[in-house]
């Protein structure tokens, strides 16, 4: 009675673990899918389903007896079926229960047309419009500000109210396939050159960028000249409206250019060879070399433990249009984990060719003072120096300003500039409410935030 009753017990046991186990009732199946009525943040930033996978061949809502095994060899082995050689009677099937279970992420299901639409909103992401095969890898157009109404109350004038533009431009990034190599343009339709009005003078750059490694780069195009620091650093990289007066007169120079930049831990440098020509007019008219280059000796502490400081000089020479000039200066840039910094430029010229070409002897320098309050918002001041030694003329340049950054790459700017000439016993008064951003920035901003 004891032996029947054990048997028994057994067999309930086995059939209920058969039914248990077989029956998809009592399986959980999470499925990824996207509804009709998804919101645009769900097609671009879909949310990951943690599923269970697990090694198991009933995956159809079947009896055990219409399963199709396939090959019954593998069955066998995974299954430890045996052909009646049990002893008890539990059919001949020795049942897993630890079959080893993985945890994956399960890859997002897009809906064809959602896909169109993601794709289109690419084009005008940091990222770009990603292409699957070809030579072009990917593709970003953009519109890219930089300025802001400027209310000014200029010695003794009358007050005026304009609009000020150092950038309104529509961009062009193409970046192909191998990793390395990009082109990029960007035309400005509001800039004005009394010299020249056609269609080439608006544009601010048209470069083919190619790194040979981390360190090397070459520029090959229409862009500005490096001459100096801030002079040759692009719009968006501005803490101010507007740039220094020594930025203004000497560097303003776009022209044709092959450039190298090398960047290594203790030092870079840009080293460039140009036509003497300027936004396109006269093309290939003259010459003009730059090279600027400097120094990190607080490089060797890790995690910038003192902060981040350059040190180096740079020089612009050249001859177009009967002029020869000759630009040599120097900087020191620190700044300390993003929290505070200061930067100093002097620059010396016998000659210079900024927008146009002159023959004037002068100097200047400036000098910026920054602190963050908050990651976000930060407030400045820069005195500038600069005077003309045949016109004897010196004009020098206080501004205050704060910067709130709406998002990584767009910041809302407020300057305030009191300037004085020894010309003028009035001093002029300038407020320059503006912004620089990207459209691709806030586009990043807006669904991160979605």
């Amino acid at each position: 009675m004891k032996i029947f009753s054990k048997k028994i017990i057994l067999k309930l046991l086995c059939v209920f673990a058969i039914i248990f186990l077989a029956n998809p009732c009592f399986c959980e199946e999470n499925y990824d899918y996207i509804e009709e009525n998804e919101s645009i943040d769900d097609e671009l930033f879909p949310q990951y389903d943690y599923i269970m996978e697990r090694k198991e061949y009933f995956t159809e809502n079947k009896p055990l007896d219409k399963i199709n095994f396939g090959n019954r060899k593998t069955f066998e082995e995974d299954y430890n079926i045996y052909a009646d050689d049990s002893e008890d009677d539990g059919n001949g099937i020795d049942l897993k229960f630890d079959v080893p279970v993985e945890l994956k992420i399960a890859e997002p299901v897009e809906m064809p047309l959602k896909k169109e639409r993601q794709d289109f909103l690419n084009l005008f992401r940091e990222s770009g419009y990603q292409f699957d095969e070809g030579i072009i890898k990917s593709q970003r157009f953009t519109y890219f500000l930089h300025g802001g109404n400027v209310m000014a109350a200029q010695r003794g004038k009358d007050f005026s109210d304009t609009f000020d533009y150092a950038a309104n431009e529509f961009q062009s990034s193409t970046a192909f396939r191998n990793g390395k190599t990009r082109f990029d343009w960007g035309i400005n339709f509001t800039r004005t050159r009394k010299y020249n009005q056609n269609i080439l003078a608006k544009f601010s750059y048209a470069e083919l960028w190619h790194a040979f490694n981390e360190h090397q780069k070459i520029v090959v195009g229409n862009c500005r000249t490096q001459n100096g620091f801030e002079g040759g650093a692009s719009s968006s990289q501005l803490k101010f409206i507007t740039r220094s007066q020594i930025a203004r007169t000497f560097a303003n120079a776009v022209s044709d250019n092959i450039r190298n930049r090398g960047t290594y831990k203790y030092f870079e440098y840009d080293l460039g060879i140009s036509d003497g020509s300027r936004y396109w007019q006269n093309v290939f008219n003259g010459f003009n070399a730059t090279f600027m280059a400097s120094a990190k000796p607080l490089a060797k502490f890790e995690n910038n433990k003192y902060g981040k400081l350059k040190i180096g000089g740079s020089i612009d020479q050249g001859r177009a249009e009967k002029t020869t000039w000759t630009v040599v200066g120097g900087h020191a840039l620190y700044d300390y984990k993003n929290k505070f910094g200061v930067d100093f430029e002097y620059q010396y010229a016998d000659g210079y060719a900024g927008s146009w070409y002159s023959k004037d002897k002068a100097h200047g320098l400036y000098t910026t003072a920054y602190y963050y309050l908050t990651p976000k918002v930060q407030v400045l001041a820069r005195y500038d120096y600069f005077k003309n030694f045949d016109t004897n003329r010196e004009n020098i340049e206080y501004t205050a300003g704060i910067n709130y950054w709406f998002t990584k790459k767009s910041k809302i700017m407020v300057n305030y500039v009191l300037a004085k000439a020894n010309t003028c016993p009035q001093p002029s008064h300038k407020i320059y409410i503006g912004a620089d951003f990207t459209t691709y920035s806030l586009l990043d901003a807006i669904f991160e935030r979605l």
